[in-house]
């Protein structure tokens, strides 16, 4: 069965989304029914004719919980003391791994009554977060068993890793450290998943600082450098001994002046007179 805002199709007898950015996803995960979710669910949510913020809030760090509840399409703020818990606990990760305070109203929690989960939790935090930092607080969240209460675990946590292109990345179960490599596009995990495998622009245990230039490569230039320079001046000798050469042969050239003919013996003969 299609349930908004997916419609059976009347030419496939399929279920279709009425934007093609949509894509059809399991109404939940007990259920054969079918509806239609907007790119970076549940950030984006169908208004009836686009895919618009969920939510009329914002913050740096944004992430999404999962715990698995009653379908609703309704965002609904928490305000109870499971959700006062789940703050200070959250606060208490960011002041004491990153040495940065937030708290109160830096940290809100909205519960999305999305049909896809039990519980699903929109997490919204005035803090910015490198992309390492971003990982630590995945695997903070997965590591929490009882970060909502004790009757919900964890199963899906959604979170945009890279600031830099936005793309969500949806975690099914504890990332690595090293994950945060593949993430940024800077290399892949190692062996052991305790450091990365780094692209040759990159250089670090998590591939997040610039490679510098290796010494070979530096010998290389100055060798190049060097021939170079060493065939410019060469040329630049050969030139200057040229045109000493030439201006020397035309200075002597002008030098030879040729004998003249006054100074040469002559005879007259005398003309013959007619008569």
């Amino acid at each position: 069965q299609c349930l908004p805002p997916a419609t059976c199709s009347a030419s496939t007898g399929r279920c279709a989304c009425p934007l093609s950015i949509m894509s059809l996803v399991a109404y939940n995960a007990t259920s054969t029914n079918e509806t239609c979710v907007c790119p970076n669910d549940p950030f984006l949510t169908y208004n009836g004719s686009a895919c618009v913020s969920s939510i009329n809030d914002t913050a740096d760090t944004q992430v999404t919980i999962n715990f698995m509840l009653v379908p609703t399409s309704r965002n609904i703020a928490l305000n109870s003391t499971t959700s006062a818990n789940m703050t200070t606990k959250i606060s208490n990760f960011f002041l004491g791994t990153f040495s940065k305070t937030c708290s109160d109203s830096c940290i809100r929690i909205y519960n999305t009554k999305s049909p896809l989960a039990d519980l699903q939790l929109f997490v919204l935090a005035n803090v910015s977060l490198t992309s390492m930092q971003r990982i630590q607080f995945v695997r903070f969240i997965f590591s929490e068993p009882s970060l909502y209460n004790d009757s919900y675990s964890p199963t899906k946590v959604a979170m945009i890793i890279d600031t830099t292109t936005n793309v969500t990345v949806t975690f099914a179960t504890i990332p690595y450290l090293c994950d945060v490599c593949s993430n940024t596009k800077v290399g892949t995990c190692n062996a052991n998943n305790d450091g990365c495998n780094c692209l040759p622009a990159y250089q670090g245990q998590y591939c997040d600082t610039p490679a510098l230039q290796s010494s070979s490569d530096n010998r290389s230039w100055t060798i190049i450098v060097a021939v170079v320079s060493a065939v410019a001046g060469l040329l630049l000798i050969i030139s200057l001994v040229m045109c000493i050469f030439f201006c020397k042969k035309r200075h002597e050239a002008s030098a030879k002046v040729p004998t003249s003919i006054t100074n040469r013996p002559y005879f007259t003969i005398p003309r013959a007179h007619i008569p």
